[in-house]
């Protein structure tokens, strides 16, 4: 997630943001305590990328730039003026 600039905040929730220009972007979150992790799907959803691109994510072959390249393609990311 830092790799991706997300930032981070942790109450009983680890709750993960990415901004750009100040606008929060996607947002992910997971429970704090010792329980199951989120699914891999349920993630991969979250962070708004098809599993070649989670593949990537994971494998961290996939860039920051190349991220946000693909919030952009799906209109997640540019002008709403």
């Amino acid at each position: 997630m830092s790799k991706f600039g997300f930032e981070t905040d942790s109450t009983h929730h680890l709750i993960a943001k990415l901004k750009v220009d100040g606008k929060v972007v996607v947002k992910t979150r997971r429970s704090n305590q010792q329980g199951d992790l989120p699914s891999a799907d349920k993630i991969r959803q979250q962070l708004r990328l098809n599993q070649t691109q989670f593949r990537a994510a994971i494998r961290c072959t996939l860039s920051r730039d190349d991220y946000l390249g693909i919030l952009e393609s799906k209109g997640i990311l540019g002008d709403s003026d």
